[in-house]
């Protein structure tokens, strides 16, 4: 969901979405990642429009519009959305992250993990990961928005680390 006045500019990221999805489906990829996008004139910027109901359904109208435009074999019967969106949760998340992927672990097919970088936040790794690997052990962990190479291996060396501490094979 691109600027409101720009509908070419919306119809060519539903494409790109839609051709994205299907290179991920023939290549048997467990996840696709995408970003809704914004009301505001940044693409991927904060607007207060974001936050209305009616872009609430036109994001659930646009990802079925995506979805049903492919064939896709793995459906999911939620919506993939971020998990820790709020303070209390943030704060207090090994419980929560716990109970989550207890719930919904078979449906669970990658972790993006958002975060300002792995062990810099306050998410619970050792909760987290020791979850999923009751769930999977080849669970996709992504990791993007660093700022440089560096921070990619750290924050790998910090998961590596999390991971080994709850015997768990990263």
């Amino acid at each position: 969901m691109h600027r409101d006045s720009d509908r070419a500019t919306r119809a060519a990221a539903l494409e790109r979405a839609r051709r994205a999805l299907s290179v991920a489906e023939e290549i048997g990829a467990s996840c696709a990642v995408n970003i809704a996008g914004s009301r505001g004139y940044q693409w991927d910027g904060p607007d207060e429009k974001n936050l209305r109901p009616e872009t609430y359904g036109l994001i659930v109208d646009t990802v079925r519009e995506i979805i049903d435009a492919v064939d896709v074999s793995l459906r999911h019967p939620f919506p993939a959305f971020a998990v820790i969106s709020a303070p209390a949760l943030y704060y207090s998340n090994g419980g929560f992250l716990t109970e989550f992927v207890r719930e919904f672990g078979p449906r669970i097919k990658a972790v993006h993990l958002q975060e300002l970088r792995p062990g810099l936040g306050r998410l619970d790794y050792r909760a987290l990961l020791s979850e999923l690997e009751r769930v999977s052990t080849n669970m996709p962990l992504l990791i993007e928005h660093l700022k440089s190479d560096q921070e990619y291996v750290e924050s790998a060396r910090y998961l590596r680390g999390v991971a080994a501490s709850v015997g768990v094979p990263l």
